[in-house]
């Protein structure tokens, strides 16, 4: 059989491609794999609940609880399970419980490419106030000075400095930020962990990549409530 050489030089790059992208599959595959295994330790030993997603669950319409099903041993190749199985080793993971008496979600989420952790801690009640608290930085400078939207002030010069506090309920929110114990628990907050974000919910921080480090867990979440405690005081 006679092969032509330009049909071979033409398929050339489509090949390079498809094995190139094949390897970064697998080596995305077993990476999301060792990451899970990594979350689900941390999520045992801060006694939180590691969960995937079902990346079928959307085919399935009756949510009725059907019984279990169990493959006879002499099917055959388990192609269906197979697939599954590969699906889910791509789904999404969370993290979620009590610590210290708060709810804490734990997720990634991808943006431009990159990879990010989202951590987040809700309060035991909604605050009602319409509360926006972020780091102060450029846009909200921007924003005082052009549109005359001033940061609530704390008094606090080092808190006022750093971070920029809005809000519907402003006195309520006069009221909250005026307290000594709320300052130094925000300040202690902020200077540790600068991309913080607080609004009537709770608390949410932003990692700029996928976080699976135990200590660092416990660090930010020993943080996170201690401030969520300022809030309820």
């Amino acid at each position: 059989m006679k092969f032509d050489a330009r049909l071979i030089q033409d398929l050339f790059p489509l090949g390079v491609f498809t094995v190139i992208f094949a390897a970064a599959l697998i080596a995305s595959y077993f990476s999301l794999k060792k990451q899970k295994k990594l979350m689900r330790d941390v999520a045992l030993k801060l006694g939180l609940e590691f969960s995937e997603t079902d990346p079928f669950s959307f085919l399935s319409q009756d949510k009725r609880p059907r019984p279990a099903y169990h493959r006879p041993s002499d099917a055959g190749f388990d192609l269906q399970g197979l697939i599954k199985k590969v699906a889910t080793g791509f789904s999404p993971w969370r993290v979620s419980g009590k610590y210290h008496g708060y709810q804490v979600i734990i997720r990634t989420e991808k943006k431009d490419k990159k990879s990010f952790t989202i951590v987040q801690l809700l309060f035991n009640q909604p605050l009602g106030m319409g509360l926006n608290i972020v780091v102060g930085n450029f846009l909200s400078k921007v924003g005082k000075n052009i549109f005359g939207k001033q940061s609530i002030s704390t008094g606090n010069p080092d808190l006022d400095n750093k971070v920029y506090i809005s809000g519907q309920d402003e006195m309520k929110i006069k009221y909250l930020v005026k307290r000594s114990e709320f300052q130094q628990a925000l300040l202690s907050l902020y200077n540790k962990y600068p991309g913080i974000r607080i609004d009537d919910q709770g608390i949410t921080y932003k990692e700029k990549k996928v976080l699976t480090d135990l200590a660092a867990y416990q660090k930010l979440l020993d943080s996170l409530s201690a401030a969520a405690k300022a809030f309820a005081e």
